[in-house]
């Protein structure tokens, strides 16, 4: 009974944080409009919760995403960077070939993934599959959630956070902080 209480008092307070950082965010939000500022900011109150995270917008025709903003460590996104030989600033790639983002762009739900090898699979150009799992091990990805973005009614993109303490339960919060911003 006590393990359980614990785990309830450890779950609220993860909760309460993330609120904190969606409090946080909204008011940085408020204040600025450029894009770039907006997602630092919301990198910052994410990281701050030992969440990283990607920021992926879509193209004009709705059927390609691209990153936009990436809170991991620089070293390991250069080390990808070389191992893929593309640098993200210049990497997209089709929503339809990617079972998680058709979900959260075309379907607009937020998914809860233990296993991100096969979205990440899924992903990658063909020639660079069989890096996955050293992609997943240097940028030390385990649990992630993708929530949708929406602006005016439309999906515009999409919020990428991962962690290895992420639980489904977290997916509610993930998707309002993706709704904030």
């Amino acid at each position: 009974a006590i393990h359980g209480m614990m785990i309830e008092i450890t779950e609220h307070k993860r909760a309460e944080r993330l609120l904190k950082a969606l409090n946080q965010t909204a008011q940085a939000v408020d204040g600025t409009f450029a894009p770039n500022e907006i997602f630092a900011v919301v990198a910052e109150e994410l990281r701050k919760l030992g969440v990283l995270c990607a920021i992926f917008l879509t193209d004009e025709t709705h059927s390609r995403l691209s990153p936009q903003y990436l809170s991991f460590e620089p070293g390991a996104i250069e080390a990808v960077e070389r191992l893929v030989g593309v640098k993200w600033s210049n990497f997209s790639f089709p929503i339809a070939k990617v079972d998680l983002y058709r979900k959260v762009v075309w379907e607009r739900k937020t998914v809860f993934l233990d296993d991100i090898e096969a979205p990440l699979w899924q992903l990658l150009p063909r020639f660079t599959k069989h890096f996955a799992g050293q992609i997943l091990r240097i940028l030390k990805m385990t649990k992630a959630i993708a929530a949708p973005f929406i602006v005016e009614d439309k999906v515009i993109g999409a919020l990428y956070v991962q962690s290895n303490n992420l639980v489904e339960e977290d997916t509610p919060l993930v998707t309002a902080f993706a709704h904030q911003v």
